[in-house]
Parts: C-alpha cells; sequence; structure tokens
C-alpha cells in the first residue's frame, strides 16, 4: 500500500529486514510479497543489488483493471464448483483484512 500512495517512490530501494520489523512480518513473508510485486511490475529484483520500487504508469494500471473487469466474468462462469468456493474464500480473506 505504501508504493501506492507514494509513501515509497519510484526508485526507493527496499530493505527485506526494514520491511519485516516496519509491517510485523517475517523475512519469508516480506521475501514472498516481494516476489508477488516483481511479478506485478511493482517491484524490480535485482541479484546482488536488492529490490527497488518500479515507477507506476496509472493509465496503464486504468487499463489493466477494465480489462480485468471484461475478462473475470467469463473466467467465473468456466469455473468449477471448487474453484468458486476457492474464490469466495479469498474474498473473505480480502474482506476480513481490510477491516
Amino acid at each position: 500500500m505504501d508504493i501506492i500512495l507514494g509513501i515509497l517512490p519510484p526508485n526507493a530501494r527496499l530493505d527485506e529486514l526494514g520491511l519485516a520489523d516496519q509491517y510485523i512480518l517475517g523475512v519469508a513473508g516480506v521475501r514472498d510479497a516481494l516476489a508477488r510485486l516483481s511479478l506485478e511490475g511493482v517491484v524490480l529484483r535485482r541479484p546482488r543489488s536488492g529490490t527497488i520500487v518500479t515507477s507506476i504508469d496509472v493509465q496503464e494500471g486504468q487499463q489493466s483493471y477494465e480489462v480485468g473487469c471484461l475478462l473475470e466474468p467469463h473466467a467465473a462462469q468456466q469455473a468449477t464448483a471448487a474453484e468458486k468456493e476457492a474464490i469466495r474464500t479469498a474474498f473473505d480473506g480480502a474482506d476480513a483484512a481490510a477491516r
């Protein structure tokens, strides 16, 4: 969230131990989160150099959101009952975390 809010600006170097302390997580949790953010293009992980925040293109983010809105209903229709239950569980967890 700090990246989206601009608290961690583009090119900011991310310290895993500092993030673990700040967010009261283990280092493994921070590494997992950074790996996911890297897949999303939010951070750039460089071997032996560390992880930095990338620039976020607001227009690209909006376009990705719009594409997701178009594709998700179709994907949901194709989901099995077990997959739909897993999606419900994930959303329930996200709602609880947001509260």
